[in-house]
């Protein structure tokens, strides 16, 4: 079978959002536990699935980390793992990573509708100023931008309590 003929099932990319209950991620881990030191591709890619769906950075990283040695290790996942790889890129909010393993996926495998749902997404995301990549904005950028109004509205009222207190001290003094 050409890989052009490949066809695989995957989750809609809106899944990496919704967050695994502690049990699943207990039972999985636990199963990850009781299988090392030699613990199954399956169960690898079980966890790093559960964690990419954490809430925590970390834990995210360390799914991104699992199916990244996955995809160097086991040539036969290495499709699937392009896909998740970009999922977790993307819950990371770093679009560019993202972008480039989905179009690495969608190269092998154009009509796949939930890889080219997730490329949608991050072209919509990097549209709507989510990015952080090169040239687009991040946290400290949007910070700087939130103080910079901030600091003139602040300067505005002042100038205008100022113009206002004078205006009516002015008055009072020429009574």
């Amino acid at each position: 079978m050409s890989t052009s003929e490949i066809h695989i099932r995957l989750p809609p990319p809106t899944a990496v959002r919704r967050e695994v209950p502690v049990e699943e991620y207990l039972q999985v881990k636990e199963s990850y536990d009781k299988e090392k030191p030699i613990v199954s591709v399956q169960t690898q890619f079980n966890l790093a699935w559960v964690l990419i769906r954490s809430s925590s950075e970390h834990q995210q990283r360390q799914g991104l980390n699992l199916f990244s040695s996955i995809y160097k290790e086991v040539p036969e996942r290495r499709l699937e793992c392009l896909y998740y790889i970009s999922l977790a890129y993307y819950k990371l909010f770093e679009y560019d990573e993202a972008r480039r393993y989905i179009d690495m996926f969608l190269a092998k495998e154009p009509k796949n509708n939930e890889a080219a749902l997730l490329r949608e997404m991050i072209h919509h995301d990097v549209k709507k100023g989510l990015y952080e990549g090169e040239g687009g904005f991040d946290g400290v950028e949007n910070g700087y931008i939130g103080m910079a109004i901030v600091a003139g509205t602040v300067f505005s009222g002042a100038a205008l309590f100022g113009w206002v207190t004078k205006k009516l001290f002015f008055n009072r003094s020429k009574k």
